[in-house]
Protein backbone atom coordinates (compact mmCIF):
# COMPACT_ATOMS: atom_id res chain seq x y z
CA UNK A 1 0.00 0.00 0.00
CA UNK A 2 0.94 3.53 -0.85
CA UNK A 3 0.00 5.96 2.06
CA UNK A 4 1.83 5.94 5.70
CA UNK A 5 3.48 9.11 6.88
CA UNK A 6 6.97 7.97 5.14
CA UNK A 7 5.03 8.96 1.64
CA UNK A 8 4.27 12.31 2.94
CA UNK A 9 7.19 14.18 0.93
CA UNK A 10 6.45 11.96 -2.19
CA UNK A 11 3.08 12.83 -2.47
CA UNK A 12 3.72 16.02 -1.77
CA UNK A 13 6.02 16.13 -5.22
CA UNK A 14 3.29 14.46 -7.24
CA UNK A 15 0.91 16.90 -6.02
CA UNK A 16 3.24 19.86 -7.04
CA UNK A 17 3.93 17.81 -10.36
CA UNK A 18 -0.30 18.13 -11.31
CA UNK A 19 -0.50 21.64 -10.14
CA UNK A 20 2.67 22.57 -12.00
CA UNK A 21 1.69 20.59 -15.16
CA UNK A 22 5.39 19.13 -14.86
CA UNK A 23 6.15 15.80 -14.67
CA UNK A 24 8.77 14.07 -12.04
CA UNK A 25 12.09 13.52 -13.06
CA UNK A 26 12.55 9.68 -13.35
CA UNK A 27 15.73 9.54 -11.48
CA UNK A 28 14.54 10.86 -8.13
CA UNK A 29 12.67 9.88 -5.07
CA UNK A 30 11.64 10.91 -2.05
CA UNK A 31 11.30 9.61 1.86
CA UNK A 32 10.31 11.62 4.32
CA UNK A 33 7.40 12.93 6.24
CA UNK A 34 5.78 16.17 6.05
CA UNK A 35 4.17 18.14 8.57
CA UNK A 36 1.29 20.77 8.22
CA UNK A 37 3.72 23.78 7.85
CA UNK A 38 6.06 22.23 5.23
CA UNK A 39 8.79 21.13 7.24
CA UNK A 40 10.51 17.50 6.24
CA UNK A 41 10.86 15.01 8.84
CA UNK A 42 12.58 11.24 9.46
CA UNK A 43 11.17 7.46 8.47
CA UNK A 44 11.71 4.21 9.99
CA UNK A 45 13.11 1.76 8.31
CA UNK A 46 15.55 4.04 5.24
CA UNK A 47 18.25 1.38 5.30
CA UNK A 48 15.48 -1.31 3.47
CA UNK A 49 13.81 1.19 1.68
CA UNK A 50 17.41 2.27 0.48
CA UNK A 51 18.17 -1.04 -0.60
CA UNK A 52 14.77 -1.87 -2.23
CA UNK A 53 15.80 0.81 -4.38
CA UNK A 54 18.97 -0.29 -4.98
CA UNK A 55 17.15 -3.67 -6.76
CA UNK A 56 14.31 -3.16 -7.49
CA UNK A 57 14.79 0.54 -9.45
CA UNK A 58 18.07 1.16 -11.05
CA UNK A 59 16.89 3.92 -12.89
CA UNK A 60 16.63 5.91 -9.42
CA UNK A 61 19.64 7.55 -8.97
CA UNK A 62 18.85 10.41 -6.41
CA UNK A 63 16.74 10.34 -3.06
CA UNK A 64 15.53 13.46 -1.36
CA UNK A 65 15.57 12.86 2.19
CA UNK A 66 15.22 14.60 5.78
CA UNK A 67 18.22 16.63 6.71
CA UNK A 68 18.20 14.34 9.48
CA UNK A 69 18.75 11.61 8.08
CA UNK A 70 21.22 12.65 6.00
CA UNK A 71 24.29 10.38 7.33
CA UNK A 72 22.46 7.76 7.99
CA UNK A 73 21.09 7.90 4.43
CA UNK A 74 24.67 8.41 2.73
CA UNK A 75 26.26 5.65 4.31
CA UNK A 76 23.63 2.83 3.16
CA UNK A 77 23.70 4.44 -0.18
CA UNK A 78 26.99 3.86 -0.75
CA UNK A 79 27.88 5.22 -4.43
CA UNK A 80 25.02 3.88 -5.85
CA UNK A 81 22.72 7.14 -4.61
CA UNK A 82 22.70 10.63 -4.64
CA UNK A 83 21.58 12.04 -1.05
CA UNK A 84 19.76 15.20 -1.57
CA UNK A 85 18.57 16.45 2.29
CA UNK A 86 16.24 18.71 2.89
CA UNK A 87 14.60 20.45 5.79
CA UNK A 88 11.40 21.93 3.89
CA UNK A 89 8.83 20.44 1.40
CA UNK A 90 9.75 23.62 -0.85
CA UNK A 91 13.36 22.49 -0.95
CA UNK A 92 12.34 19.30 -1.97
CA UNK A 93 10.31 20.87 -4.57
CA UNK A 94 13.00 22.89 -6.30
CA UNK A 95 15.28 19.70 -6.20
CA UNK A 96 12.96 18.13 -8.40
CA UNK A 97 12.08 20.49 -10.75
CA UNK A 98 14.41 23.00 -10.72
CA UNK A 99 14.71 25.04 -13.71
CA UNK A 100 11.57 23.70 -15.02
CA UNK A 101 9.80 25.97 -12.95
CA UNK A 102 11.33 29.04 -12.73
CA UNK A 103 11.16 28.22 -17.04
CA UNK A 104 7.12 28.17 -16.89
CA UNK A 105 7.08 31.43 -14.67
CA UNK A 106 8.83 33.04 -17.32
CA UNK A 107 6.86 31.56 -20.20
CA UNK A 108 3.56 33.13 -18.46
CA UNK A 109 4.64 36.24 -18.70
CA UNK A 110 4.08 36.17 -22.79
CA UNK A 111 0.63 37.61 -21.35
CA UNK A 112 1.23 41.23 -21.03
CA UNK A 113 -0.92 41.58 -17.63
CA UNK A 114 0.60 38.58 -16.56
CA UNK A 115 4.21 39.70 -16.99
CA UNK A 116 2.60 42.54 -14.64
CA UNK A 117 1.36 40.42 -12.52
CA UNK A 118 4.35 38.10 -11.95
CA UNK A 119 6.51 41.38 -11.96
CA UNK A 120 5.41 42.49 -8.98
CA UNK A 121 4.92 38.92 -7.56
CA UNK A 122 8.82 38.46 -7.17
CA UNK A 123 9.20 42.54 -6.30
CA UNK A 124 6.93 41.56 -3.28
CA UNK A 125 8.23 38.37 -2.79
CA UNK A 126 11.74 40.17 -2.40
CA UNK A 127 10.02 43.04 0.07
CA UNK A 128 8.76 40.76 2.77
CA UNK A 129 11.64 38.87 4.15
CA UNK A 130 13.68 35.72 4.15
CA UNK A 131 10.91 34.16 6.43
CA UNK A 132 8.21 34.19 3.84
CA UNK A 133 10.05 31.53 1.98
CA UNK A 134 12.57 28.68 2.77
CA UNK A 135 14.20 28.32 -0.88
CA UNK A 136 15.19 31.65 -2.60
CA UNK A 137 16.88 29.53 -5.31
CA UNK A 138 13.37 29.98 -7.83
CA UNK A 139 13.09 33.29 -7.16
CA UNK A 140 17.04 34.20 -8.25
CA UNK A 141 16.39 31.90 -11.20
CA UNK A 142 12.99 33.26 -12.29
CA UNK A 143 14.08 37.04 -11.78
CA UNK A 144 17.07 36.53 -13.60
CA UNK A 145 15.26 34.48 -16.64
CA UNK A 146 12.82 37.20 -16.83
CA UNK A 147 15.51 40.00 -17.09
CA UNK A 148 16.96 38.33 -19.75
CA UNK A 149 13.83 37.30 -21.86
CA UNK A 150 11.62 40.55 -21.37
CA UNK A 151 13.52 43.09 -23.07
CA UNK A 152 11.08 45.85 -23.64
CA UNK A 153 10.37 46.52 -19.70
CA UNK A 154 9.88 50.12 -18.13
CA UNK A 155 12.18 51.38 -15.95
CA UNK A 156 10.65 50.80 -12.83
CA UNK A 157 9.60 47.53 -13.71
CA UNK A 158 12.57 46.26 -14.82
CA UNK A 159 14.42 47.58 -11.68
CA UNK A 160 11.69 45.90 -9.73
CA UNK A 161 13.23 42.43 -11.27
CA UNK A 162 16.70 43.41 -10.64
CA UNK A 163 16.09 44.19 -6.92
CA UNK A 164 14.51 40.79 -6.80
CA UNK A 165 17.07 38.93 -8.36
CA UNK A 166 19.75 40.53 -6.31
CA UNK A 167 17.90 40.28 -2.92
CA UNK A 168 17.24 36.59 -3.87
CA UNK A 169 20.93 36.16 -4.78
CA UNK A 170 21.92 37.61 -1.69
CA UNK A 171 19.62 34.60 0.24
CA UNK A 172 21.09 31.66 -1.85
CA UNK A 173 24.76 33.07 -1.99
CA UNK A 174 25.74 36.51 -0.61
CA UNK A 175 25.79 37.88 -4.20
CA UNK A 176 24.12 40.35 -6.20
CA UNK A 177 25.01 43.28 -7.50
CA UNK A 178 22.21 46.40 -7.58
CA UNK A 179 22.51 49.73 -8.84
CA UNK A 180 20.57 52.58 -7.07
CA UNK A 181 16.55 52.76 -7.76
CA UNK A 182 15.27 55.41 -10.43
CA UNK A 183 14.68 58.57 -8.43
CA UNK A 184 10.84 59.25 -10.00
CA UNK A 185 9.74 55.30 -8.91
CA UNK A 186 11.24 55.27 -5.76
CA UNK A 187 9.78 59.02 -4.81
CA UNK A 188 6.64 57.56 -6.16
CA UNK A 189 6.25 54.95 -3.57
CA UNK A 190 4.43 55.16 -0.59
CA UNK A 191 6.69 55.91 2.80
CA UNK A 192 6.41 52.06 3.93
CA UNK A 193 8.07 50.61 1.01
CA UNK A 194 10.54 53.13 0.26
CA UNK A 195 12.39 52.34 3.57
CA UNK A 196 11.53 48.45 2.91
CA UNK A 197 13.78 48.96 0.19
CA UNK A 198 16.00 51.17 1.34
CA UNK A 199 16.81 48.79 4.02
CA UNK A 200 17.32 45.64 1.80
CA UNK A 201 19.58 48.10 -0.32
CA UNK A 202 21.91 48.68 2.66
CA UNK A 203 21.52 44.86 3.68
CA UNK A 204 22.80 44.13 0.37
CA UNK A 205 25.50 47.43 0.28
CA UNK A 206 26.69 45.34 3.91
CA UNK A 207 26.90 42.10 2.43
CA UNK A 208 27.59 42.01 -1.06
CA UNK A 209 29.61 45.52 -1.31
CA UNK A 210 26.79 47.02 -4.10
CA UNK A 211 25.15 49.64 -3.75
CA UNK A 212 28.26 51.74 -2.54
CA UNK A 213 27.93 52.81 1.32
CA UNK A 214 28.43 55.97 0.11
CA UNK A 215 25.22 55.78 -2.10
CA UNK A 216 22.87 54.14 -0.13
CA UNK A 217 23.74 55.65 3.71
CA UNK A 218 22.63 59.08 2.92
CA UNK A 219 19.46 58.04 1.47
CA UNK A 220 18.91 55.49 4.27
CA UNK A 221 19.48 58.36 6.95
CA UNK A 222 17.07 60.76 5.38
CA UNK A 223 14.35 58.10 6.02
CA UNK A 224 15.35 58.29 9.26
CA UNK A 225 15.10 61.62 10.47
CA UNK A 226 13.37 61.10 14.09
CA UNK A 227 13.94 59.37 17.12
CA UNK A 228 14.45 55.60 17.48
CA UNK A 229 11.37 55.31 20.25
CA UNK A 230 9.52 57.07 17.56
CA UNK A 231 9.89 54.22 14.76
CA UNK A 232 7.73 52.17 13.29
CA UNK A 233 8.81 48.02 12.83
CA UNK A 234 9.81 49.02 9.10
CA UNK A 235 11.80 51.67 10.54
CA UNK A 236 13.32 49.82 13.16
CA UNK A 237 14.42 47.12 10.55
CA UNK A 238 16.46 49.71 8.77
CA UNK A 239 18.34 50.44 11.65
CA UNK A 240 18.65 46.88 12.09
CA UNK A 241 20.20 47.09 8.42
CA UNK A 242 22.44 50.43 9.01
CA UNK A 243 23.90 48.49 11.94
CA UNK A 244 25.21 45.69 10.03
CA UNK A 245 26.31 48.17 7.52
CA UNK A 246 28.39 49.77 10.20
CA UNK A 247 29.34 46.89 11.77
CA UNK A 248 31.62 45.86 8.47
CA UNK A 249 32.85 49.46 7.52
CA UNK A 250 35.06 50.40 11.15
CA UNK A 251 32.19 51.13 13.15
CA UNK A 252 31.65 48.06 15.45
CA UNK A 253 31.12 50.22 18.96
CA UNK A 254 28.35 52.01 17.04
CA UNK A 255 26.68 48.64 15.79
CA UNK A 256 26.85 47.24 19.04
CA UNK A 257 25.52 50.23 20.64
CA UNK A 258 22.77 50.37 17.75
CA UNK A 259 21.43 46.53 18.10
CA UNK A 260 20.99 46.61 21.72
CA UNK A 261 19.02 49.85 21.30
CA UNK A 262 17.01 48.19 18.85
CA UNK A 263 16.06 45.04 20.84
CA UNK A 264 15.19 46.87 23.37
CA UNK A 265 12.81 48.54 21.24
CA UNK A 266 11.13 45.63 19.75
CA UNK A 267 10.40 44.55 22.76
CA UNK A 268 9.36 47.73 23.88
CA UNK A 269 6.20 47.14 21.47
CA UNK A 270 6.00 43.36 21.62
CA UNK A 271 7.15 42.72 18.50
CA UNK A 272 9.05 39.52 19.78
CA UNK A 273 9.21 37.97 16.45
CA UNK A 274 11.44 40.56 14.89
CA UNK A 275 13.73 40.45 18.04
CA UNK A 276 15.88 37.68 17.04
CA UNK A 277 18.06 39.69 13.97
CA UNK A 278 19.30 42.72 15.97
CA UNK A 279 19.49 40.11 19.48
CA UNK A 280 22.32 37.64 17.38
CA UNK A 281 23.86 40.76 15.77
CA UNK A 282 24.19 42.69 19.66
CA UNK A 283 25.58 39.16 21.41
CA UNK A 284 28.39 38.34 18.21
CA UNK A 285 29.23 42.33 18.37
CA UNK A 286 29.68 41.95 22.10
CA UNK A 287 31.73 38.91 22.31
CA UNK A 288 34.07 40.13 19.31
CA UNK A 289 34.35 43.85 21.24
CA UNK A 290 35.09 42.18 24.42
CA UNK A 291 32.17 43.56 26.27
CA UNK A 292 31.04 41.15 28.44
CA UNK A 293 28.65 42.91 30.31
CA UNK A 294 26.88 43.91 27.29
CA UNK A 295 26.79 39.84 26.38
CA UNK A 296 25.28 39.52 29.85
CA UNK A 297 22.34 42.03 29.00
CA UNK A 298 21.67 40.11 25.77
CA UNK A 299 21.86 36.57 27.87
CA UNK A 300 19.09 38.34 29.99
CA UNK A 301 17.12 39.22 27.24
CA UNK A 302 17.29 35.54 25.57
CA UNK A 303 16.31 33.91 28.59
CA UNK A 304 13.31 36.31 29.31
CA UNK A 305 11.81 35.72 25.48
CA UNK A 306 12.39 31.96 25.63
CA UNK A 307 9.44 32.10 29.38
CA UNK A 308 7.63 34.41 27.28
CA UNK A 309 7.46 32.39 24.05
CA UNK A 310 8.61 34.96 22.05
CA UNK A 311 10.79 34.07 18.47
CA UNK A 312 9.63 33.17 15.18
CA UNK A 313 10.77 29.95 13.44
CA UNK A 314 14.79 29.58 13.82
CA UNK A 315 15.16 32.82 15.68
CA UNK A 316 16.02 31.23 19.02
CA UNK A 317 18.78 28.90 17.30
CA UNK A 318 20.39 31.90 15.49
CA UNK A 319 20.70 33.57 19.16
CA UNK A 320 21.77 30.48 20.90
CA UNK A 321 24.37 30.59 18.17
CA UNK A 322 25.15 34.47 18.82
CA UNK A 323 25.68 34.05 22.64
CA UNK A 324 27.60 30.61 22.22
CA UNK A 325 30.24 32.56 19.76
CA UNK A 326 30.37 36.02 22.03
CA UNK A 327 30.97 33.43 25.13
CA UNK A 328 33.65 31.54 23.37
CA UNK A 329 35.14 35.03 21.87
CA UNK A 330 35.46 36.30 25.54
CA UNK A 331 36.77 32.91 26.95
CA UNK A 332 37.52 29.87 24.14
CA UNK A 333 37.23 27.42 27.24
CA UNK A 334 33.92 28.96 28.33
CA UNK A 335 32.20 25.27 29.30
CA UNK A 336 28.39 26.96 28.54
CA UNK A 337 29.29 28.15 25.40
CA UNK A 338 31.24 25.19 24.35
CA UNK A 339 27.91 23.51 25.05
CA UNK A 340 26.11 25.26 23.30
CA UNK A 341 27.87 25.14 20.22
CA UNK A 342 28.24 20.59 20.40
CA UNK A 343 24.61 21.36 20.62
CA UNK A 344 24.11 23.59 17.50
CA UNK A 345 26.98 21.35 15.75
CA UNK A 346 25.14 17.80 16.26
CA UNK A 347 21.82 19.19 14.95
CA UNK A 348 21.04 18.06 11.63
CA UNK A 349 17.92 19.26 11.17
CA UNK A 350 19.39 23.46 11.27
CA UNK A 351 20.54 25.20 8.19
CA UNK A 352 24.34 24.44 6.91
CA UNK A 353 25.41 27.89 8.63
CA UNK A 354 24.08 27.52 11.93
CA UNK A 355 25.62 23.96 11.76
CA UNK A 356 29.11 24.72 10.62
CA UNK A 357 29.00 27.97 11.91
CA UNK A 358 28.84 26.43 15.21
CA UNK A 359 31.15 24.13 14.42
CA UNK A 360 34.11 26.51 13.97
CA UNK A 361 33.83 27.74 17.43
CA UNK A 362 34.59 24.25 18.52
CA UNK A 363 37.97 24.55 17.69
CA UNK A 364 40.23 21.01 16.78
CA UNK A 365 37.11 19.46 18.40
CA UNK A 366 35.12 20.92 15.19
CA UNK A 367 38.17 20.05 12.49
CA UNK A 368 37.26 16.43 11.61
CA UNK A 369 33.64 17.39 10.70
CA UNK A 370 34.38 20.51 9.08
CA UNK A 371 36.88 18.74 7.00
CA UNK A 372 34.73 15.93 6.05
CA UNK A 373 32.09 17.91 5.04
CA UNK A 374 33.99 20.11 3.18
CA UNK A 375 35.34 17.09 1.31
CA UNK A 376 32.19 16.18 -0.13
CA UNK A 377 31.53 19.42 -1.80
CA UNK A 378 29.52 21.04 0.84
CA UNK A 379 30.59 25.19 0.25
CA UNK A 380 29.82 25.97 3.24
CA UNK A 381 31.34 24.17 5.57
CA UNK A 382 34.31 24.76 3.25
CA UNK A 383 33.76 28.86 4.08
CA UNK A 384 34.00 27.80 8.25
CA UNK A 385 37.12 25.35 7.45
CA UNK A 386 38.66 28.82 5.93
CA UNK A 387 37.66 30.31 9.09
CA UNK A 388 39.19 27.69 11.15
CA UNK A 389 42.37 27.98 9.87
CA UNK A 390 42.24 31.65 10.35
CA UNK A 391 41.76 30.97 13.87
CA UNK A 392 44.28 28.39 14.04
CA UNK A 393 47.32 30.54 12.38
CA UNK A 394 46.64 33.56 14.44
CA UNK A 395 46.92 31.72 17.52
CA UNK A 396 50.06 30.34 16.09
CA UNK A 397 51.53 33.80 15.13
CA UNK A 398 51.45 32.60 11.70
CA UNK A 399 50.57 36.35 9.78
CA UNK A 400 51.54 34.98 6.22
CA UNK A 401 49.16 32.12 6.45
CA UNK A 402 46.16 34.18 8.53
CA UNK A 403 46.54 36.67 5.37
CA UNK A 404 46.17 33.85 2.87
CA UNK A 405 42.81 32.66 4.78
CA UNK A 406 41.61 36.39 4.62
CA UNK A 407 42.34 36.02 1.11
CA UNK A 408 40.32 32.74 1.00
CA UNK A 409 37.03 34.39 2.69
CA UNK A 410 37.06 37.31 0.46
CA UNK A 411 36.69 34.74 -2.60
CA UNK A 412 33.57 33.58 -0.53
CA UNK A 413 32.55 36.84 0.63
CA UNK A 414 33.72 40.02 -0.93
CA UNK A 415 31.15 42.22 0.19
CA UNK A 416 31.94 41.94 4.21
CA UNK A 417 35.71 40.74 3.71
CA UNK A 418 36.46 43.77 1.49
CA UNK A 419 34.33 46.49 3.42
CA UNK A 420 36.27 45.36 6.39
CA UNK A 421 40.05 45.09 4.69
CA UNK A 422 39.02 49.09 3.62
CA UNK A 423 38.01 49.66 7.00
CA UNK A 424 41.88 49.22 7.67
CA UNK A 425 40.81 45.80 9.97
CA UNK A 426 43.68 43.14 10.60
CA UNK A 427 43.39 39.56 10.10
CA UNK A 428 42.74 39.36 13.76
CA UNK A 429 40.00 41.61 13.53
CA UNK A 430 38.23 40.33 10.49
CA UNK A 431 38.06 36.58 12.03
CA UNK A 432 36.63 37.91 15.09
CA UNK A 433 34.15 40.50 13.36
CA UNK A 434 33.01 38.56 10.30
CA UNK A 435 29.37 38.46 10.26
CA UNK A 436 28.54 34.31 9.32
Amino acid sequence: AIDGPSFGLAVTLSLASVVFDCPLPGDIVASATVDAAGNVGPVGGLDRKIAGLQRMAPRVTRLIVAASQREEAEAEAGEYLQIVPVSHAAEAIEVAFADRLSGLIVAAGNDPPRRDELTESFFRLALVGSDALVDWAPVMRGAKLALDRWTDLAPGAKYRLEFAHAVASRHVENSGAIGMPPDDWLASQPRVLRVQVIAHLVQQSADTGTPAPALIEPMAERLLDHPLADSADCDLRLRGAMGRLYAVTGRAAAALDLQERLAQAFAAIYADGDIAYPLAEWARLAGALGDQASLGRAQALHARLLGAGGYRRLGSRFVELAIARGRLLLDPADSEGLDAARQLASDEALPDHVRWGATRWLGMEGRPALEAASARGRPVASRYLVLLDLDDALRAGQEADANACIDALERYDPGPVGHLRRSGASARDIARLYPY
